[in-house]
């Protein structure tokens, strides 16, 4: 009874510690299972050397490239471009330090020219792979290139994830030919200037269409304008037309000239001037959808010229006098404001409102030098208005 008893005790004591055994086991099994994923969870990342730019630019663009990597399991990591010369190789290797760094798969950069140009580098850090896509961003075309920049780093992160590499419809207009691994250094002209664009799609899938590159960022206009010249003749108005360089965007810079008819007098003596304004223009300009805001000084230095035939006869003792004598120049400085409205791509209609403060009036009259009095002609105004209605194109 007693060895039966004991018996029992025994095989008892073994299924409970043969139980226990395995489910340490199964534990040790499940942690084993979990440690791959756990070590899988912590994403990759990927490297954007933020280009020396306006801070507004920098602050639009950092949006978007977090916007667009949330789509992705990778980790962005937003970092300063260091003064870079203008070699590939340099710019490769500082992204190669940066990307080693935060042992990152994918390094992107940003070489913007006085042009208005971006040039945009995407590294392949396990290829030893480099990519450059040329994009305009010179004025109205910044917010399309940031947007632009951004889906594609976001598309070549994803390609590298998938084991990939970078798509070339990314950047079809050039490419870096692909050195080894073991290479250690890039020849400096590998990537020195972009091809000429080829017959590649607009646009890769995903990527929103990249407008083509304006002339030069400019901006021709074929105005009417008009202003009050002088108290003695009524408003005067002609034909004008300018030309703008949006290059330096919020900022432009342009010239304009003014084709009006002559002022005419026609009292004690007949005789005409002939008005040619030629205008400088400096100011900055804000786009809100399709309407542009332009706020600007303008310097005008105008012409004058008067009728060949100066010296008149004297009328009942009067003399009829031009001061000076030769053609002069009136000089005036003053503000505008302008209002565009952007109906196609390339053109657009504006209003535009201002005044100018001549300098140098009393220096261009027509007296009339009497015994008892002294009548004058004609005198510009210091004070004038000037305004315009102008058909503007983007060429």
């Amino acid at each position: 009874m007693r060895s039966a008893a004991r018996a029992a005790w025994i095989a008892g004591w073994l299924a409970w510690w043969l139980s226990g055994a395995g489910a340490h086991a199964q534990s040790a099994e499940e942690q084993a299972d979990a440690a791959p994923e756990h070590a899988r969870a912590a994403p990759r990342s990927a490297v954007f050397l933020l280009p020396d730019v306006d801070a507004e630019t920098q602050a639009r663009l950092r949006d978007a490239l977090l916007a667009q990597f949330s789509l992705v399991d990778v980790r962005l990591v937003l970092e300063p471009a260091p003064a870079l010369d203008q070699g590939t190789a340099d710019r490769m290797g500082a992204m190669e330090a940066r990307a080693a760094a935060f042992d990152a798969l994918a390094a992107f950069s940003i070489d913007e020219h006085a042009d208005g140009r971006w040039f945009v580098y995407l590294l392949d850090i396990e290829r030893v792979r480099l990519l450059v896509r040329p994009l305009q961003a010179g004025g109205e075309r910044r917010n399309a290139a940031i947007e632009a920049v951004a889906v594609m780093a976001r598309e070549a992160t994803r390609a590298l994830l998938e084991g990939a590499p970078i798509p070339e419809a990314l950047a079809p207009e050039a490419a870096a030919p692909e050195r080894k691994p073991e290479q250690a250094t890039v020849a400096p002209d590998a990537v020195a200037a972009p091809a000429p664009p080829m017959s590649a799609p607009e646009h890769a899938p995903g990527l929103p269409p990249i407008k083509r590159a304006h002339l030069a960022d400019l901006r021709l206009w074929l105005a009417y304008a008009g202003t009050d010249f002088a108290k003695e003749v009524g408003l005067r108005h002609g034909a004008a037309a300018g030309v703008g360089w949006l290059g330096l965007a919020p900022w432009y810079a342009a010239l304009s000239a003014e084709l009006t008819p002559p002022v005419e007098i026609r009292e004690l003596v007949a005789f005409q001037v002939v008005r040619v304004p030629l205008h400088a223009h400096l100011g900055h300009r804000y786009q809100h959808g399709k309407l542009f805001f332009d706020l600007e000084v303008a310097f005008t230095a105008e012409l004058l010229r008067r009728s060949s035939d100066r010296n008149q006869p004297a009328t009942d003792g009067v003399v009829v006098q031009a001061q000076p004598s030769a053609d002069a120049w009136l000089v005036a400085l003053g503000p505008r404001a302008r209002v565009e409205l952007l109906v196609f791509e390339w053109a657009g209609v504006a209003a535009e409102l201002g005044f100018d403060t001549v300098m140098n009036t009393r220096d261009f009259r027509y007296l009339a030098v009497g015994p008892d009095t002294q009548q004058t002609f004609l005198e510009p105004r210091s004070l004038r208005p000037v305004w315009s209605l102008s058909m503007a194109f983007y060429p």
